[in-house]
């Protein structure tokens, strides 16, 4: 089965592209040809890579009538960390997404994936199902919301399936360094003190590779509107942070309560992972064993350089 999988240099789409390629699926790579491939190189040498500007309409067509995928898993969009939120940015990719699905449906494509977020729910809410409210804060949000909701409809009339999928919180490999775990493993691992939150507030974490492994099941499968990827059960940060410092062996470098929570910050966020689970899917990493893969992952880049 030809998969082609958009912002495949990224955190999610390498690991979702690893699982696919590992399949036996023929994986297409699509990413900006200026694209840090670091992540795809490692993960998923073999795959065939196009470079590929998703805002130019024309570039767009010719590719896909070049490659005539039977799968999208599209997850190319704006995220820069401290800017994507609201950055005018999400309207360019809501648009250049609804060209791309036009164009694949065009194409013979039968089932287009879309990378959505947990975010577009009303987070106030706690545990959040496929069919909890919508409210989302920011233009980020509500342009995924906006994409699945036009898409939802317009697929209908392209007869191509759609499928919305609606990620929750992930750390690993290759994560950037600016999120939490890294953040906290990289200070702990150079003997600096690691500033944090008082961490009460509960997530639905999962490792990468438990992410990854989801999104290409779900791509290959038959389920269709929208589907969460969590585990189904929350941490407390606090207690992701003190398992990230056990993993570097260091103590009393953890400070937990350093840093201010932000202003109105949901207490929980957690997936109810019931349409996800009917694929046969679990994860296979606890917490602690997560996190010292991902602190070794670290370590030994820091080690290398």
């Amino acid at each position: 089965m030809k998969i082609l999988v958009t912002g495949a240099a990224g955190f999610l789409a390498s690991r979702t592209a690893l699982h696919l390629h590992a399949a036996g699926d023929e994986v297409i790579a699509l990413d900006r040809s200026d694209a840090d491939r670091g992540r795809l190189d490692a993960l998923v040498p073999t795959a065939t890579f196009v470079g590929c500007n998703l805002h130019d309409a024309g570039e767009v067509d010719a590719v896909v009538d070049r490659v005539k995928p039977d799968i999208v898993s599209h997850f190319a969009w704006y995220g820069v960390p401290g800017k994507y939120l609201d950055a005018p940015e999400n309207l360019d990719h809501l648009t250049s997404t609804i060209h791309l699905a036009r164009a694949v449906a065009r194409s013979g494509c039968r089932r287009f994936v879309m990378a959505g977020t947990c975010f577009e729910y009303d987070t106030s809410l706690g545990t959040l199902s496929e069919s909890s409210p919508t409210a989302p804060k920011h233009l980020y949000s509500a342009s995924k919301l906006a994409v699945a909701i036009a898409l939802r409809e317009a697929c209908k009339r392209w007869s191509m399936a759609y499928c919305h999928v609606r990620f929750f919180y992930q750390y690993g490999p290759w994560e950037a360094d600016a999120r939490l775990v890294p953040s906290l493993a990289k200070a702990l691992l150079a003997g600096e003190e690691a500033l944090a939150t008082s961490g009460e507030q509960i997530r639905d974490y999962l490792h990468i590779d438990d992410v990854g492994r989801a999104a290409a099941l779900i791509a290959k499968s038959d389920l269709d509107g929208v589907v969460n990827v969590g585990s189904g059960a929350g941490v407390r940060i606090r207690d992701i942070a003190v398992a990230v410092e056990r993993a570097c062996g260091v103590r009393d470098k953890l400070r937990l309560g350093a840093l201010p929570s932000r202003e109105g910050d949901p207490a929980c966020i957690v997936a109810d992972a019931t349409r996800l689970r009917s694929l046969g899917w679990s994860p296979r990493y606890v917490l602690d064993d997560g996190i010292a893969d991902t602190v070794a992952w670290f370590k030994s880049r820091s080690i290398a350089r």
